[in-house]
């Protein structure tokens, strides 16, 4: 065989392979999106789990875009990737498809297993919060939205400490405001989640 043949051969084969990486590579980055109208249920059904989530998301009642209420229904969506029970998330949006971007966000619900409470206390995550008391005797962290080029969400977080399995709790919303009446909304959407459970 020529020299130049091996050479067309061997970019055939390189081209081949990389088509080959690219399209699984491409199949692990899609993802599936599960959606619900929200209608303020309680649960959130993916992955054949029924995840509890808060009965009342902020500003779900009047969310405004754009000066405007929304289209006409909001939607909760998650991912299936991140419907597993130490890992879940869902987000409250203009569309069955909002996948977390600022434009069709409104509130975001999500816990997972941490290994220690203490370092995740000590962490970025917490700094510049303020205390809040929730209900049964919890503790949240409220942090402010903040804004440079886009605004980051204001957003509760808590913890639970049972046995084994320590668990961080957050909501977050895009609501920019009156930093009182945030609060109240989040805190109000953590404790409609901490009363539902046993």
């Amino acid at each position: 065989m020529r020299k130049s043949n091996c050479i067309y051969l061997l970019v055939y084969i390189v081209g081949i392979i990389l088509l080959a990486f690219n399209s699984s590579f491409a199949a692990e980055l899609e993802t599936e999106l599960v959606n619900k109208k929200y209608e303020k249920q309680g649960t959130f059904t993916c992955n054949k789990h029924k995840f509890k989530i808060p009965l009342y998301f902020p500003n779900g009642d009047n969310f405004v875009y754009n000066n405007k209420p929304p289209a006409s229904d909001l939607y909760l969506t998650a991912n299936e990737k991140e419907c597993k029970p130490d890992n879940f998330r869902v987000i409250l949006g203009l569309d069955p498809d909002c996948n977390g971007s600022n434009v069709c966000l409104n509130a975001e619900f999500s816990y997972r297993k941490i290994g220690n409470i203490s370092e995740a206390i000590d962490s970025d995550l917490l700094s510049n919060a303020k205390k809040v008391k929730l209900s049964k005797k919890l503790v949240g962290y409220f942090r402010p939205s903040e804004c440079g080029a886009n605004c980051s969400p204001a957003s509760i977080t808590w913890f639970t400490n049972q046995m084994d399995n320590h668990k961080i709790f957050i909501i977050e919303t895009r609501s920019i405001g009156d930093s009182k009446k945030v609060i109240i909304e989040l805190v109000k959407s953590a404790n409609s989640y901490i009363n539902s459970q046993k």
